[in-house]
């Protein structure tokens, strides 16, 4: 025997309806695709006469004297990171060689 009757048991949550056919409906297919898009286009941010965009987890400049700055900046690196590899090998090569001469003398 229930202690309280019916009159405090709620009535079930109506059914919901699927959001993807509002937007399908109100927007047109088209749109309601690159509304949901699973790749969208990156975030830019204006700030005076520079443009930056979100890209890889960083802002980097877009556009501007600040976004040749960096674009110079990464080449720059890149060839910095090539010529230490190349400095590298040559100092091991370096090292093969007088080894290798110090065995012929030793002979």
């Amino acid at each position: 025997m229930p202690l309280f009757g019916s009159k405090f048991s709620g009535r079930g949550a109506p059914a919901r309806r699927r959001a993807a056919g509002v937007v399908a409906r109100e927007l047109g297919a088209a749109a309601a695709a690159a509304a949901l898009a699973l790749d969208p286009p990156p975030l830019t941010l204006a700030l005076g006469d520079a443009t930056y965009s979100f890209q890889h987890g960083q802002w980097t400049p877009a556009s501007g004297r600040a976004g040749a700055a960096a674009r110079e900046a990464a080449r720059l690196r890149a060839a910095l990171a090539a010529r230490d590899d190349e400095c590298n090998l040559l100092r091991l090569k370096v090292e093969i060689l007088l080894d290798m001469l110090s065995d012929a003398g030793a002979q």
